[in-house]
């Protein structure tokens, strides 16, 4: 934190409300700000926050600070996108249960415009001139209501997956090059570190606190007792790490990493934005470069029908298993294939539902040839396209590794939107070989 002199937060709070009331904010029947109470840093304290309605019905949380906002060049050459003090201030609002869609941090003369579910920072100013010029036209209240916040571009899929690849990269030579660990043992621990975070993200797993609680609140022995719960949680009651070779080994690195290089590691990690934690972002950032420019040219050119047949017949869609060639495909495709299917078994489960409601008799076989899969429950049809339906070819190790971990990330997601079920998740079939052998088996 800046240790240049600043108004008071109360200063700079009139300053901006008298701003926006010139840019035609109804600002006369507002509460009077109130202190930020669940900040934990004692100079956050003094920070004054106000909560605005906007023209769409979502909310802009002001918040004034006591001191100067950092420039953000060193953050954002470290790929991280928050800097600390913007962690503290979203977790205090967090911890005062205030709910937001945009927040306008104020310090000095600085201001900073975020996004507060997607956690980007969308514009930056050091001087009231410069907030004048590209700050305040955004919030101008005709222009709001034009949708001049929700059309201001964010940040594409590819270079959130550039950033996150950069993040690991930095962090694995510098942890590998210590520690005399291979390259492959390193992906295998961030990419599992990855999966953790997402898992988190989707609050999926009972344990207390989160990755993003990490940024300059942990010691490095909470570290490692807070990180390898999730390994636990998840290579013991999720089954995620499930085909890894490397995964028995991640607990003894993360125990051998020296505690001032833990610790810094973890602390940077919490100041990446949540939304880079996804499993379309992960095709990208884990992907090699042969793999990300297969995934481009297959979107391009690839044929993206996967269901054979009459995708009307239920029970032959049940039944029905699904080739997938991740070296003629790519990554991107995987996951759309994955989410055809999923839909296509939810939507058959839900017309089988409705018409038992309505007292028929669903899905009635006549070829007797053919092995009818049962009712199938709606929040099961991710479990069933993983068990039943999709296997995976890859020509190594490396992608069969990745092909898992992008379909587990996406099982993840699928959890978190409809559920998928009994735990733990079901064996990911990938084979490596140039022709299919299964080497996936059901829990």
């Amino acid at each position: 934190m800046s240790g240049r002199k600043t108004p008071p937060a109360s200063d700079s709070m009139r300053h901006i409300l008298s701003v926006l009331a010139h840019l035609g904010w109804g600002l006369s029947r507002l509460p009077a700000p109130g202190p930020l109470k669940g900040a934990s840093e004692p100079s956050l304290r003094e920070t004054e926050w106000l909560a605005l309605p906007l023209p769409d019905g979502t909310t802009l949380l002001c918040a004034a600070l006591p001191f100067e906002l950092p420039d953000l060049r060193q953050s954002f050459e470290h790929y991280e996108d928050l800097a600390l003090v913007h962690r503290q201030i979203l977790r205090g609002l967090d911890s005062a249960g205030v709910a937001g869609r945009y927040a306008l941090l104020v310090g000095g003369e600085a201001a900073h415009l975020i996004d507060r579910p997607a956690e980007d920072i969308l514009v930056t100013t050091s001087t009231r001139e410069e907030a004048g010029d590209r700050l305040y036209p955004l919030l101008d209240f005709q222009a709001l209501s034009r949708g001049s916040l929700s059309s201001f571009p964010r940040k594409p899929l590819r270079r959130r997956a550039r950033e996150l690849a950069d993040w690991t990269h930095l962090w694995s030579a510098r942890i590998g090059s210590e520690l005399e660990l291979t390259v492959q043992a390193m992906q295998g621990f961030f990419e599992w570190l990855h999966l953790a975070r997402l898992a988190d993200v989707r609050h999926i797993g009972p344990v207390n606190g989160s990755f993003r609680d990490s940024a300059g609140e942990m010691n490095a022995h909470t570290i490692r007792r807070f990180i390898d719960e999730r390994f636990r949680l998840l290579h013991g009651t999720w089954n995620f790490l499930q085909g890894d070779s490397n995964a028995q080994s991640n607990p003894g690195i993360l125990r051998s990493i020296d505690d001032s290089v833990l610790t810094e590691c973890i602390s940077s990690y919490a100041l990446l934005s949540s939304s880079k934690f996804a499993s379309d972002v992960f095709a990208e950032a884990l992907a090699d470069e042969e793999m990300q420019h297969l995934s481009w040219k297959s979107s391009v050119t690839a044929d993206t029908r996967w269901i054979d047949g009459d995708e009307n017949n239920g029970d032959a869609l049940l039944n029905s298993t699904v080739r997938f060639e991740l070296d003629r495909q790519g990554c991107s495709q995987l996951l759309r294939c994955f989410d055809t299917l999923a839909n296509a078994v939810r939507i058959d489960a839900i017309d089988r539902e409705s018409a038992r409601e309505r007292g028929e008799r669903p899905g009635l076989q006549l070829d007797l040839l053919t092995e009818s899969p049962g009712d199938i429950n709606p929040r099961e049809a991710a479990r069933h396209v993983l068990r039943r339906m999709l296997r995976v070819n890859a020509s190594n190790t490396r992608h069969a590794t990745l092909a898992r971990t992008i379909l587990l990330a996406r099982a993840c997601e699928w959890h978190s939107a409809h559920g998928v079920g009994e735990l733990p998740f079901p064996r990911v079939s990938v084979a490596v070989s140039t022709t299919f052998t299964s080497t996936g088996h059901d829990n």
